[in-house]
């Protein structure tokens, strides 16, 4: 009886236990935000987090990086309401300052060079993401353009080879005793190009529904914001690094490399086989590269220090390899970005700075478990420590994810005994989040979710959804700034005659006509740059306008227009501009007289008057791109005439009317509407 009653207490006692661990917190205030919506259209429900912005100096959102969807959706998004509400003009990236600087070359200028490196090393998805940054980018103010900063340690060797072998390539050709190696150098910069590509290819033809897990096999691709696992045995934080792991392995040398007579083995592999292992090749490479350091440091002369960065960068992922899996790995990395973010902060006092890491790397506090790793100081966390005295300095942000399937998304408390408690907590948010995102603010003062408050400021929730990658405020589909087009249109005039010139032939016995509202067609060929636009276009219309029985007139006119204007960035959806025109406009009148021969009625004495002159207009226009490939144009303007009115009679150029104005003023507004195949880029 006694064992029965002790287990019946204990069963309420764990009964109990188990309602209150289930019992859910009061949460935050709640800020819903929609990415398919313009930054500025949000203003008033981001006012909290804008102004909690203001007040730091290092603004981190933490993302889970298997939810690639949704994390290029939040990213940008931030990074644009950061940029307007809070003056962020710096963006850190959980990658290497190599990687950073083709980054930053796409971004500011469109370059090429840097966006064929970064599709070959970066998926789809995360390309559609840079993109948008580089339009967007370039649209503003150079003071008002955002600079990107690598922070992390060099994790790959794909990026810096490719730097390395564009460093010799820019010198021109290599003394003989050092083109061998550059050779080998340059082939494998060529074959991690080709590969990329090739990968970047196959990831677009994926189901682009793939939310939570992006496939392994492909992570080649896939390297740009992907952390490497450092001993978790969640897949939370694990990525795979392919490139050498896809590809046959070379056999490793015998061992007897003796000095400076070390020859690269698997050079042979770069005119002999289509594949081979370029992680491999990559450290030959660099053994090289470090054995004849004084040699090719004397022949590069100016470009020595860009290559010695590019080398320090290669001598990291080295290590990063040699260190794979191990605490010391761990702790590099995070004081490696730590160091690297206090040197940026220092270079610039004033300014702020954003990024989205992994999420174990913004939190606040010392972490028992994250990361996969006990005691674990995230950078964000050496900073608080180390480099700030206040909290309000720094400002993190959870992100979390609404998905049926949660379990990669899993999360640690500060202290592994709360880890019911945080579970709890985010479980609340999920829960409650019904729109697509909801932005929560955890420092408001009803809030009771403590311990999330531990490791973050805020926490986004994102719902998976279908939805597009990018905000419609920004059509990434339009990748071409600068194009060529081909155009066909109407031009639509309030009359094709003046009223002066029919009274003139009224007067002589025609009633002209002359048609209201009139419209003709022409062509166009048009070069588009970012802001700016030319354009040549000709028209021309024939009509008779007066006939009878036995005589009629006919009138041609011909139009050629150069346009020149301005307008916003050309691979917006819509694109609103204005600009001006000059107008040459030749006109001719035929007087067709009767036939005095029945029997061959060809017209005998006919006569021709014209008139040509130049007109000036100045106009608006609206277009609308419907893809990379076509766009529909309207432009309204008005035209101004400074011309005498004369006509003169043709061939001869003799004044008509005893050289009076017959026409008088032709300035009027006028319509145009445009259809263009865009046919360059």
């Amino acid at each position: 009886m006694r064992r029965q009653i002790q287990r019946c207490v204990g069963f309420l006692f764990g009964f109990t236990g188990l309602l209150q661990a289930q019992e859910l917190p009061i949460l935050p205030e709640a800020y819903p935000i929609n990415f398919n919506q313009p930054v500025n259209g949000q203003s008033k429900a981001m006012l909290a987090f804008a102004t909690r912005a203001l007040q730091a100096r290092v603004i981190l959102a933490g993302e889970n990086h298997f939810y690639v969807k949704l994390n290029v959706q939040s990213e940008y998004h931030l990074l644009r309401l950061l940029h307007e509400k809070a003056g962020v003009r710096h963006y850190v990236i959980e990658l290497s300052p190599t990687r950073a600087l083709y980054m930053q070359r796409y971004f500011s200028t469109g370059d090429e060079v840097a966006h064929r490196y970064l599709k070959a090393t970066s998926s789809q998805r995360y390309m559609n993401l840079f993109d948008s940054i580089s339009g967007w980018n370039q649209t503003l103010a150079l003071s008002e353009r955002i600079h990107v900063w690598g922070l992390d340690v060099e994790r790959f060797n794909d990026m810096t080879m490719m730097r390395l072998a564009e460093i010799v390539a820019r010198k021109g050709v290599s003394p003989p005793a050092l083109r061998p190696g550059f050779m080998a150098l340059k082939a494998l910069s060529e074959e991690i190009l080709r590969y990329g590509l090739q990968e970047f290819d196959k990831d677009g033809d994926s189901p682009e529904n793939e939310d939570i897990q992006e496939n392994s096999e492909s992570s080649h691709t896939e390297t740009v914001h992907d952390s490497i696992s450092m001993g978790n045995s969640s897949p939370t934080e694990t990525v795979h690094d392919s490139v050498g792991n896809a590809l046959p392995t070379k056999p490793q040398d015998s061992g007897n490399d003796k000095g400076n007579t070390r020859k690269i083995e698997c050079a042979d592999a770069f005119f002999q086989n289509d594949q081979f292992n370029t992680t491999q090749t990559s450290k030959d490479v660099f053994h090289w590269l470090t054995l004849n350091a004084v040699k090719i440091k004397a022949w590069l002369g100016d470009d020595t220090l860009e290559y010695s960065e590019a080398m320090i960068q290669l001598k990291e992922w080295i290590l990063w390899e040699a260190l794979d899996q191990t605490a010391q790995q761990y702790n590099w990395r995070e004081e490696h970005m730590f160091q690297n973010m206090v040197s940026l902060l220092n270079t610039y006092p004033t300014m702020r700075f954003f990024g989205q890491f992994g999420r174990c790397h913004v939190s606040y506090a010392k972490q028992q478990q994250d990361c996969g790793w006990f005691e674990y100081h995230s950078s964000v966390n050496r900073l608080r420590t180390r480099y700030f005295s206040n909290d309000s300095s720094l400002m993190s942000i959870g992100i979390f994810y609404c998905d049926p399937d949660n379990s990669i998304d899993g999360v640690n408390a500060v202290n592994l005994n709360d880890n019911t408690i945080i579970q709890n907590e985010v479980k609340a948010l999920l829960q409650s989040t019904h729109t697509n995102s909801v932005l929560y603010n955890l420092e408001s003062s009803e809030s009771q979710l403590s311990e999330l408050r531990k490791k973050f400021s805020f926490v986004l929730v994102n719902r998976v959804s279908e939805k597009s990658l990018v905000p419609k405020d920004r059509n990434t589909g339009f990748k071409a700034r600068n194009y060529s087009s081909i155009g066909f249109g109407t031009l639509g005039r309030a009359t094709m005659l003046s009223e002066s010139l029919c009274m003139h032939f009224k007067d002589n016995g025609y009633a002209l006509t002359n048609p209201k509202n009139f419209i003709h067609y022409g062509i166009s060929l048009r070069s588009v740059q970012t802001f700016l636009s030319g354009r040549l276009s000709f028209s021309h219309t024939n009509q008779s306008i007066f006939r009878n029985k036995s005589e009629q007139i006919q009138y041609s006119q011909t139009l050629y227009n150069l346009d020149l204007g301005v307008h916003t960035a050309s691979d917006m959806s819509w694109i609103v501009g204005f600009g001006g025109r000059v107008c040459f406009h030749k006109q001719s009148i035929r007087y067709i007289p009767p036939s005095l021969n029945f029997l061959n009625p060809q017209p005998s004495g006919s006569v021709a008057i014209q008139k040509r002159n130049w007109i000036p207009a100045a106009y608006v226009n609206l277009e609308k791109r419907f893809g990379n490939w076509i766009s529909a144009e309207c432009i309204v303007g008005y035209r101004k005439d400074f011309s005498s009115g004369k006509w003169y009679y043709k061939p001869y150029g003799l004044p008509y009317f005893n050289g009076k104005s017959i026409e008088g003023d032709l300035s009027e507004p006028f319509v145009e509407l445009n259809f263009y195949i865009n046919i360059g880029k």
